[in-house]
């Protein structure tokens, strides 16, 4: 008998293991494409950017750095096979660079906690049902890019919605692929303070449930530069 649990603990553990190691590479070839694709964005949307395109890329590049911890966390909550659950226990488990608050910040959340600077928050129980990561600052500089994280990656994102409310804020939702993990549908929003006393903000939340969200009809389009790989 104790042998049998020993077993059953060794390999849950083992499984944990391997779960957490699956992390995604970033992609050898990942950081030439993204600078190209930013350059040629920029310049396409204003001539007079290919005097500063390549400084400000490299700045934007440096964000896809930044969200290195928050791509993963999202990408490794993500089940194995649509429709497979994801119970919160394990889901905390398996973030374990996030640090678990003892109790959930609202009603709404089944759990929450902190990942560097970043807010972590989840729905759902015992299954979880979203998982998102949030930042805020007075007057900063957006520092994070997960969509281009996940691209870094190898992840394929496809753009089903993309809704501008200024030059500086959007909300953009994506349909997700990912070998050996379930499909997904991703929103990002961002919003940069539009002067220094008033709040930044992004945050960027993944469905859990394993389905791929359906494209229904055109989609809006954006036109920021910063919206358009």
């Amino acid at each position: 008998m104790c042998r049998l649990l020993f077993s059953l603990v060794l390999g849950a553990c083992a499984s944990a293991a391997a779960f957490a190691q699956a992390s995604l590479p970033v992609l050898s070839e990942a950081r030439a494409r993204f600078l190209g694709e930013c350059r040629q964005a920029h310049v396409a949307h204003n001539a007079d950017a290919a005097r500063w395109a390549d400084e400000q890329c490299m700045a934007e590049w440096s964000k896809v750095g930044a969200s290195a911890a928050a791509t993963d966390a999202l990408l490794s909550a993500l089940p194995a096979a649509p429709g497979e659950a994801v119970p919160l226990a394990a889901l905390r488990q398996r973030l374990g660079g996030v640090r678990w608050s003892a109790k959930p910040a609202s009603r709404q959340l089944s759990a929450s906690g902190q990942l560097g600077k970043l807010a972590v928050s989840v729905t759902g129980t015992p299954a979880a049902k979203t998982l998102g990561v949030n930042w805020m600052e007075v007057g900063a500089e957006v520092p994070f890019d997960i969509i281009g994280a996940m691209r870094a990656r190898g992840v394929e994102l496809t753009e089903i919605a993309c809704e501008e409310f200024g030059s500086g804020e959007w909300q953009r939702v994506f349909a997700g692929r990912v070998p050996g993990r379930a499909p997904f549908r991703l929103e990002v929003a961002q919003r940069t303070a539009p002067v220094a006393n008033a709040n930044s903000y992004y945050g960027a939340t993944i469905d859990l449930s394993g389905m791929l969200p359906a494209v229904s009809g055109p989609r809006q389009a954006c036109v920021n530069p910063s919206n358009l790989r």
